[in-house]
């Protein structure tokens, strides 16, 4: 994943977690804060990582997968706790469940999302679970992770932009900052 694309990830979920933490006592705000920083900081990361681990062979590769696993169980572990949050929050004021396009969206991702990671556990040698897959088998589990993992993320994006409509405008001034400095942090870590 490109540099810039990591950076606007990591700096839109940093963001937009301060503006949620100054909302935290109510339930719902922990969605987009989760939500936000599993997709955007933790899970796009682990893509790069992943990316990188390709390049690499042996003891530096299994690190660095082992690092990809580490980082996307946990984005994976925020995203189940944003969505418990909505859910919760939705039962507090009665409201029903699944209403939107950005609910719908949520769970296509929730469940592409957790598709992609028992894949991709499948195709971590380390793990074991791959030694009833033969050469071929496995070579096709990779594939079909990366392009689950590419679908999770185009739902991400969809979720977002749909969540994004409903948030204050204070929110989405905040983001159109957040973007400005993304750019500019995206910028100096190419230099770096």
């Amino acid at each position: 994943m490109p540099v810039l694309l990591r950076g606007i990830a990591a700096v839109t979920a940093i963001f937009t977690a301060v503006i949620g933490l100054q909302n935290l006592k109510t339930p719902f705000y922990w969605h987009p804060v989760c939500m936000i920083t599993g997709l955007g900081g933790l899970l796009s990361n682990g893509v790069g990582i992943a990316e990188t681990a390709r390049t690499l062979t042996g003891d530096e590769r299994r690190r660095m997968l082992s690092k990809h696993g580490a980082v996307q169980l946990t984005g994976v572990m925020l995203l189940l706790f944003g969505f418990a949050a909505v859910y919760h929050s939705k039962e507090l004021s009665r409201k029903e469940h699944f209403t939107s396009v950005h609910s719908y969206c949520g769970g296509t991702t929730l469940c592409l999302m957790l598709l992609s990671l028992v894949v991709g556990a499948f195709g971590y040698r380390s793990l074991g679970l791959s030694s009833c897959l033969t050469e071929s088998q496995l070579q096709n589990v990779k594939v079909l992770h990366r392009c689950v993992a590419r679908a999770t993320l185009i739902f991400g994006c969809i979720t977002a932009a749909h969540g994004a409509s409903r948030l204050p405008a204070s929110w989405i001034t905040f983001s159109v900052w957040s973007c400005l400095m993304i750019i500019a942090i995206s910028h100096i870590y190419d230099v770096l």
